[in-house]
Formats: structure tokens, sequence, C-alpha cells
């Protein structure tokens, strides 16, 4: 945390809490311990100036965008938001268009790369499922104003980010 407040960051970004996929216990004793280990980190990026982001990523336990909005309507944390994933919500079956439409008050960040609907990529816009113009005409509709993230992983990341951005841009996204 101190790293983070010396570089001036804003925010504090946080997965939502990994489950064993074999052996999770079949009540809610792993989200409480979550929320009182996030109310700790969330009260100590207060005292920072911080937010602090859940993403939403696939085999965590607020791997939904409908378990983010359960739990964050369940837990009052004065400085925590979503950053929202629109590949992490397609590797899981969900459209992100909904996605974005259950959270829309609560998205600080928007992460954009492509996938095919039930993988789990960051593919090169262009590469995958994801209908980017749904996802832009919903962001704006929503009048978000937060930050939008281009996360690609590829062996070719800097060809493929700016075919990324070309892509984007011809697609009336300002990037």
């Amino acid at each position: 945390m101190e790293f983070a407040q010396a570089v001036g960051a804003r925010w504090l970004a946080v997965n939502s809490g990994r489950k064993h996929m074999l052996l999770s216990p079949p009540d809610d004793r792993l989200l409480s311990i979550y929320a009182d280990a996030l109310g700790e980190v969330a009260r100590c990026a207060a005292t920072l100036g911080m937010r602090v982001l859940i993403e939403n990523i696939p085999g965590c336990l607020l791997d939904t965008a409908e378990s983010l909005a359960t739990f964050l309507d369940n837990h009052h944390f004065d400085n925590v938001d979503v950053l929202y994933d629109v590949a992490n919500a397609a590797a899981i079956g969900e459209n992100p268009v909904d996605g974005i439409r259950l959270l829309k008050n609560r998205i600080a960040v928007v992460h954009l790369s492509d996938a095919q609907r039930g993988l789990w990529r960051y593919a090169p816009i262009g590469g995958g499922d994801i209908d980017f113009g749904a996802i832009r005409h919903k962001l704006d509709q929503e009048e978000y104003a937060g930050e939008i993230v281009l996360e690609v992983i590829s062996n070719t990341c800097i060809e493929d980010f700016a075919e990324s951005r070309k892509i984007l841009a011809s697609g009336g996204w300002a990037v």
C-alpha cells in the first residue's frame, strides 16, 4: 500500500476471492471471510485516499455481475467499486452488456479484450465473440465516465494492441 501511495495510485485492484473448485464449502463461510478481509483492505486504502476495485475473475467467489451486485448490496463499503472485465464475463458465459447493466453505477474501470464465449482468454479485439459495439452502446447509455483499459495477452502484443485500438476506434470508441 505504501508503494501505491508513493506512485499516486487511485485504486487498488483485488480479485474476488479464490475458491477451491472441487472442495468449496457448501455455505457462505468463504464469503464471510472474504468480506472481513476486504473490509480491512478497504479501511487501509481509505486512509491513503484510495478506492478498492473488485474484479470479476472466473473461478472466484464473485465471478458474475449478479454475485458482485448481491455482495456489494449486502456489505456497504464506502470505497469499493468494480473493475468489470468483459473477457472474464464471456469466459463464464455472461453477456458483458447484461453485466454492465446490472453493475452500472458500481463500475470504475472496464477491461477490454476479446474471447470466445466460454473460453478464458485476453485475445486481441476481433479475435473472439464479444460484441464491442453493444458494450460501447451500453456504456454510453449508462453515461459511463470511468477508465477503459485494453488488456491483450499474446506473443505479438505490440502489434495486437495497435490493431485492437484501430478496431475499437473504427467502432466509435475514444481510444
